[in-house]
């Protein structure tokens, strides 16, 4: 079975964080709370990792994977060519559950510098998904860890997104090397996935941020 460990998510053990970021620099799938449901992470930088990702979650070819970054001021990193939308968007709303969708063309895109699979899990065709989680403990971790993270929602493709630690070390078994555990994630409706990467821009996903809630931030942009 994955080792589970329990954490309290507003005072962490520094040494469990350790422990998180060790395992994921070395190659392994690490499972953690969010803001919306639990979430499998690997390094970006390890093209094995990222294949295990994939090949445990199921998830079929051309269905990209999100990168999970540090903070607003990190995407222009990864898109280069950021748009005054998704400037203000990446401010506005994150840390949270939106995930927005860049053009990463630019040759000095940071998607470049990732493993050529890696490329291609999480931008097959010049946009990339970035994402800053809406919860401390994994944005604590990632501060541990070099490159960004890929995450995706713990549960297998086609079955519903796991709330509880104890679900995610169920269905996964020793497929994940360790369960962070804060106890029950809230649930609900999963990030919201905003194509910001042309004019107009497209809501792909509807999720936990609602198309009010964007319109409201952008009123002068739109």
């Amino acid at each position: 079975m994955t080792r589970r460990l329990l954490i309290d998510p507003n005072q962490p053990d520094p040494t469990l964080l350790a422990e998180a970021a060790a395992i994921l620099q070395h190659g392994g799938l690490v499972a953690f709370p969010t803001e919306t449901v639990y979430g499998l992470a690997a390094s970006a930088l390890d093209e094995a990792a990222v294949d295990r990702l994939l090949r445990v979650k199921g998830r079929r070819a051309g269905q990209p994977l999100t990168l999970a970054i540090r903070s607003a001021e990190e995407a222009k990193d990864y898109a280069p060519d950021l748009s005054p939308l998704a400037h203000r968007l990446a401010r506005r709303c994150w840390p949270g559950p939106i995930t927005l969708v860049l053009d990463d063309s630019h040759p000095q895109s940071l998607v470049r510098r990732l493993p050529c699979s890696v490329q291609q899990a999480v931008s097959p065709s010049d946009a990339v998904g970035l994402r800053v989680p809406g919860h401390k403990l994994i944005l604590d971790v990632m501060q541990m860890v070099v490159g960004p993270l890929v995450l995706s929602s713990a549960n297998r493709s086609g079955q519903p997104p796991l709330t509880r630690a104890e679900e995610v070390a169920r269905e996964f078994g020793d497929e994940v090397a360790l369960v962070l555990d804060t106890g029950p994630c809230p649930g609900g409706l999963p990030s919201t996935v905003v194509d910001v990467s042309r004019r107009p821009f497209r809501v792909v996903r509807s999720g936990a941020v609602a198309l009010s809630e964007i319109l409201a931030v952008i009123p002068d942009l739109t």
